[in-house]
């Protein structure tokens, strides 16, 4: 159940991030530090969630959402440094 949260808030948090169009808006490199701080600190919060339950809303709500912000982003850094070899990249 832990997963699949994480898997469903980082698809929420990626369609939400397309339709505001984060990435064009605001600056790449600024939204990835961000979304790294608080994916970092959201892994904390299910060990001291006091439920299974409040757990599994910490991990979509929190570890998911911020994830959104960071591999799409990257992604798109990456694609940008690298012309050639992207795949190794």
């Amino acid at each position: 159940m832990l997963t699949i949260a994480v898997q469903l808030g980082f698809v929420v948090g990626a369609v939400i991030s397309a339709l505001l169009n984060l990435a064009d808006v605001f600056p790449p490199k600024r939204i990835l530090w961000l979304s790294a701080l608080g994916a970092s600190a959201a892994n904390a919060a299910p060990v001291v969630a006091g439920s299974f339950e409040v757990a599994v809303v910490l991990s979509f709500g929190t570890t998911g959402l911020a994830l959104a912000g960071v591999y799409p982003i990257a992604l798109k850094l990456v694609s940008t440094w690298f012309r050639e070899g992207r795949g190794t990249a």
